[in-house]
C-alpha cells in the first residue's frame, strides 16, 4: 500500500520536521504482517496506553519531550514510561485539537499528566479511536533515544485518530511501540 508521508506519518511528520530532526524510513504493514504481540497492543480501535498496561502489568505514565501550541492545537511529543519500572514502552506524536474538547479538558491534555485516552476517559469525554495504518519505521536518532534503543532499530506502530460520539476530530496520533 502507498500513502503520501504527509497523511501516513502526520503528525510526526510536522513534528519532527518543527524541531529539524530527520524523518524516519517507514513503510506500511498490514494487521497480519505485525509480530503477534505488537498486534496484540496495537490492532483495536481502544487506547494503546489500555493494551500497555495490561501486557506490562503496570500503569502508564506520559512523559512529555516536546510540546507547542499554535492556534488551538497542540503538537506534542511524548513517551509513554510504565510506573513499575519506568521502562519507555511507546513513541507518540499528538496532534490534538483542543478547541474540540471542553477548556478543562484543554487544561488536563496539556498538562499531560496521563496519555490521552486515560485523560479523555478521566475527563467523561466518549470517544473512539480508528487506525488508519500500521507501520514498520526504522528509529531516527531522536526516537531512538526517547525509548532506550538503537537508530535504525526496525520499530512498528500505528497512524491513529480519536472521534468523539459524534463525529469530531479530536486528535491525530502516530504510537509506535518500543522493540
Amino acid at each position: 500500500m502507498t500513502f503520501p508521508s504527509e497523511i501516513v506519518l502526520h503528525p510526526l511528520n510536522e513534528l519532527l520536521t518543527r524541531q529539524n530532526f530527520q524523518l524516519p524510513g517507514y513503510h506500511v504493514v498490514l494487521e497480519y504482517d505485525l509480530p503477534e504481540t505488537t498486534r496484540a497492543v496495537l490492532v483495536h480501535e481502544e487506547n494503546v496506553y489500555t493494551k500497555l498496561k495490561e501486557y506490562f502489568d503496570s500503569t502508564i505514565s506520559a512523559h512529555r519531550l516536546f510540546q507547542e501550541v499554535r492556534e488551538g492545537v497542540l503538537l506534542s511529543e511524548i513517551v509513554l514510561k510504565t510506573d513499575t519500572s519506568d521502562l519507555p514502552v511507546a513513541y507518540c506524536a499528538v496532534e490534538v485539537f483542543l478547541y474540540t474538547v471542553n477548556p478543562s479538558v484543554a487544561v488536563e491534555v496539556q498538562e499531560v499528566r496521563a496519555p490521552l485516552g486515560e485523560i479523555l476517559r478521566d475527563c467523561g469525554v466518549d470517544h473512539r479511536n480508528t487506525p488508519m495504518a500500521y507501520l514498520c519505521l526504522q528509529a531516527t536518532r531522536e526516537m531512538a533515544r526517547a525509548i532506550g534503543t538503537t537508530e535504525g532499530q526496525q520499530l512498528f506502530g500505528r497512524r491513529n485518530q480519536i472521534f468523539s460520539t459524534d463525529g469530531t476530530l479530536i486528535a491525530n496520533m502516530v504510537e509506535v511501540l518500543r522493540p
